[in-house]
């Protein structure tokens, strides 16, 4: 099984003890910032609807990239998915077991593992960003993205726990493998509803999980207790777990 995550906006560059390995995809990620670079402010903030601080920001970032200090994506990147995952307790087995197992998707570095090295950057993977492929990422990075995956030894179903616009880069409904959905729900007057808040913290701790429990096979995941989660059999089916609390 291979677990496929979103990125985060939010980053923390601090000094990580992390031995790194190469982005899987660099000529592709020249190719995104030689477009970036030809944009001034303006047309960065009307391109990722930011305010004229966040693309000032980005427009330093972009042009800077290549002398930029770098960092192991699992660990820069923060927000609400991040904080579930909690990483930074990782040991070595853990960290190998991440290597093979777990991936986070990228705008504009395509797809990443946990110690793969990157500079801090801000480009969703819905922008519409023209370039000679197309007129959005998506275009941009068609199948490659999916094709990489399917590289992985441990690619032998997907578990899914990325946002839509993430995982629309992997063509799921298309892709030679079985896709495992997640999805965690909240008991609220008697009913499960989803919060999105709380699921993409879920969606974090579901991979750590997976770490920590070196879990490989998909039956292993439905012992998932963290935060007081539990297995719905109710509600899930083969190819989607669900979980409530």
């Amino acid at each position: 099984m291979i677990a496929v995550l979103s990125p985060a906006k939010t980053m923390r560059e601090e000094n990580f003890n992390i031995k790194t390995t190469q982005p899987l995809f660099p000529k592709q990620t020249n190719q995104l910032l030689a477009e970036l670079k030809k944009m001034d402010v303006a047309d960065l903030m009307d391109l990722m609807n930011i305010s004229e601080k966040l693309a000032i920001l980005n427009h330093d970032r972009f042009n800077g990239f290549k002398k930029a200090r770098r960092y192991p994506a699992g660990w820069l990147f923060a927000g609400d998915v991040y904080n579930g995952l909690a990483i930074d307790d990782f040991t070595e087995d853990d960290i190998a077991y991440a290597d093979k197992h777990i991936r986070i998707l990228s705008g504009l570095y395509g797809i990443l593992r946990l110690r793969d090295e990157i500079s801090p950057y801000r480009l969703e993977m819905g922008t519409r960003l023209k370039t000679k492929k197309g007129n959005n990422l998506y275009q941009f990075w068609d199948d490659q993205v999916a094709k990489q995956l399917l590289k992985s030894p441990a690619a032998d179903f997907v578990v899914n726990l990325a946002s839509v616009e993430y995982n629309k880069v992997l063509q799921l409904k298309t892709i030679d493998i079985p896709v495992l959905d997640i999805e965690f729900k909240e008991i609220r007057q008697g009913k499960p509803t989803g919060i999105p808040l709380y699921s993409k913290i879920a969606r974090g701790s579901m991979a750590r999980y997976m770490v920590k429990s070196k879990a490989n096979k998909k039956e292993d995941l439905k012992n998932f207790d963290y935060d007081d989660y539990s297995y719905s059999e109710h509600l899930s089916n083969e190819w989607k777990y669900v979980f409530v609390r």
